[in-house]
């Protein structure tokens, strides 16, 4: 399954409003989400402080400010990668593509 990071802090209207677009765009482009607390880790708040929302799709990553659209376009082709398709064929067969 796609894995997507959110990077966020709290009282950040931006991140509430593109999270929220992420969780609507899941149940066509399925993925694990994990949410990360910039204020959690002082090596991760100074890296993305001016900087979040940030979302990591699989290869890609998108800094605020970035649309709906462009949620959708990185889980589309996040998803359609030869990686991912690989992986999602091993989660379903068990077993690992050969290369």
């Amino acid at each position: 399954m796609l894995k997507v990071a959110f990077y966020t802090q709290k009282d950040c209207t931006l991140c509430a409003d593109a999270l929220d677009e992420l969780e609507e765009l899941k149940s066509d482009f399925p993925f694990e989400l994990s949410v990360i607390d910039i204020e959690s880790d002082s090596a991760l708040h100074k890296k993305y402080i001016d900087l979040i929302p940030v979302v990591e799709i699989g290869p890609y990553t998108l800094k605020a400010p970035f649309s709906k659209k462009d949620l959708e376009i990185s889980l589309r082709a996040a998803s359609s990668s030869p990686d991912e398709r690989n992986r999602s064929k091993s989660q379903r067969t068990g077993i690992l593509p050969s290369d």
